[in-house]
């Protein structure tokens, strides 16, 4: 989840007609900043629509994989990359 515009529009469309949505399953959680800068943007969309979000794995899954170091072939050189793109957009 990025900024969760597409996961509103799928929970709006479902409301729309008549189902209650009860979540929201995501493969992947980037953990960024959402949009009010405060908050991650999973963090925002259950704020916002009210339903929590599940994700399969998050930035901090594969920062930790990444970490375990030799098993993973080139983690040396992707960890650093992966720590600046959190540094960049990941919420505080």
């Amino acid at each position: 989840m990025t900024t969760g515009t597409s996961s509103g529009e799928a929970f709006d469309i479902v409301r729309a007609n008549g189902g209650i949505p009860m979540g929201c399953a995501i493969a992947f959680d980037r953990q960024e900043r959402g949009n009010d800068g405060e908050r991650s943007a999973t963090q925002e969309f259950t704020k916002n629509y009210g339903i929590l979000v599940y994700a399969a794995a998050t930035l901090d899954d594969l920062i930790l994989l990444l970490e375990e170091g030799p098993a993973i072939p080139k983690a040396a050189e992707t960890l650093p990359k992966i720590l600046a793109y959190r540094d960049q957009y990941g919420a505080k």
